[in-house]
């Protein structure tokens, strides 16, 4: 079902690995429970949270807040993002 309502939105959401250096986003919703985005939770990236993409290569660099977070792309294609 979620993946359903995120479809109907294509045209506003995107995931986290397509998006370009030096551009913002809101975090829509993270699709997996992996080990990996338990530890990112933690860190401040969650649902709702405004992030900056700073790097887009791989690994992506993000800022959230004041800390700035390396994650792997096969990661950030798991999260759906909304541009600001």
């Amino acid at each position: 079902m979620k993946n359903e309502e995120y479809n109907i939105e294509n045209e506003l959401t995107t995931k986290l690995s397509e998006m370009n250096s030096g551009n913002s986003a809101r975090i829509v919703s993270m699709l997996s429970q992996a080990e990996e985005l338990v530890r990112i939770q933690a860190m401040g990236v969650c649902k709702g949270r405004v992030i900056e993409i700073e790097r887009s290569n791989d690994p992506m660099i993000i800022k959230v807040h004041n800390s700035r977070i390396a994650i792997a792309t096969s990661l950030a294609e798991q999260i759906t993002v909304e541009k600001c």
